[in-house]
């Protein structure tokens, strides 16, 4: 008789997964460990997950869910991580408003569920996906501000460079444990103004 998934099991299993991601990576991280951490054997854990990304996906998958319901809804639908190409017309206001407000998301979301940010966040492997989609917007915005002479090979090492630096710069926002909520919120709009001043100046090159 096949054995029947319990709920409660896996929720144990995820529970585990998330403080053994926080303590190790992952890299470092296992799947025996992780099964250890949940009281089951590993053999039982793959019944309820194939595979290390699939159980890190199903731990993060309703936080980056939230992020893009809130981008397509603040840009008409224009911008989504399901999009390879952005239909999103960006006027200089548009811009500004959707960084803030995005900046304003992620910190609401980071105090209602910190371990699936920070574990979003922390390891690229795991966030494949987010960074690949803030790729291709940063580079969507730089395209739509920065003049047309610019080459692509230009936009690309930009791009590249930007997306991490923003990444990594939001991380260590959230790592500090000095901010409360408001002070958080201040401290990554601050961080993001640097890259509306960025495309802007660049924007307005001769």
């Amino acid at each position: 008789m096949a054995q029947v998934l319990k709920d409660e099991v896996r929720e144990r299993i995820i529970v585990s997964a998330k403080q053994e991601l926080l303590k190790n990576g992952y890299k470092d991280s296992s799947m025996r460990s992780i099964a250890k951490g949940a009281g089951v054997t590993a053999g039982n854990l793959y019944r309820y997950f194939t595979s290390k990304d699939e159980l890190i996906k199903t731990i993060v998958g309703d936080t980056l869910l939230r992020i893009n319901e809130f981008v397509k809804k603040n840009t008409d639908d224009g911008v989504s991580l399901e999009k390879d190409d952005f239909s999103w017309q960006i006027q200089k206001s548009d811009l500004t408003t959707i960084i803030n407000d995005l900046g304003d998301e992620l910190v609401k979301i980071y105090y209602e569920r910190p371990e699936e940010m920070l574990i979003l966040l922390m390891h690229s492997r795991i966030s494949a996906a987010m960074d690949a989609w803030l790729t291709r917007l940063i580079y969507y915005f730089i395209s739509q501000m920065i003049d047309s002479y610019e080459t692509t090979a230009i936009k690309t090492a930009v791009t590249k460079s930007y997306a991490a630096s923003i990444i990594g710069g939001i991380r260590e926002i959230f790592v500090s444990d000095k901010l409360d909520q408001a002070e958080m919120t201040t401290a990554v709009r601050i961080y993001l103004s640097g890259f509306i001043m960025m495309i802007d100046a660049s924007a307005k090159r001769k």
